[in-house]
């Protein structure tokens, strides 16, 4: 594994920050989600203080999840059955109007993977806490992947006032 020198770690923080600050005061979010890999080493673990300290600065609430929550909404298994599996699933699920960055994706997957981890991870969070708009926003071929359907249905039945 490659080690991360401090320096490196400090000044992706400061970058962290200012972008953070930036998005949050141009899109005024009402919550955050901060994504966890499953390669949780130092580095990672100092920009996600970071990113907690500017949501708490700006006061924005956030929770920490981990990024296979969202890949699992999506996708059977690990990874899928083909290359760029979980990007194409959000596209022919989610947002077609993503369509176009596919074959971008393909040729550096490496690059955009953390969109789309991100992207996944929005719509996980989506469906514990607002599953109705969840369900509005999916397209009928959402309902057949992964764990999306069984999951709505769970926060649907949690959501609902009993009479």
């Amino acid at each position: 594994m490659r080690r991360v020198s401090h320096h490196r770690v400090r000044y992706k923080a400061r970058a962290l920050r200012r972008l953070l600050t930036q998005i949050v005061r141009r899109f005024a979010p009402t919550r955050a989600v901060l994504g966890v890999s499953r390669r949780d080493d130092r580095a990672s673990q100092a920009l996600r203080t970071e990113a907690s300290r500017v949501f708490d600065s700006l006061q924005l609430p956030f929770v920490v999840r981990g990024v296979h929550l969202g890949v699992a909404l999506v996708v059977r298994g690990a990874r899928g059955d083909r290359p760029n599996t979980l990007a194409t699933r959000l596209v022919e699920g989610f947002t077609p109007e993503l369509a176009p960055h596919l074959e971008q994706t393909e040729a550096v997957a490496w690059y955009h993977r953390a969109a789309w981890h991100s992207t996944a991870l929005a719509i996980a969070e989506l469906v514990e806490r607002a599953p109705m708009a969840a369900a509005a926003l999916a397209r009928p071929a959402a309902f057949m992947m992964g764990r999306f359907h069984a999951n709505l249905l769970t926060s649907l039945r949690h959501s609902t006032p009993r009479v």
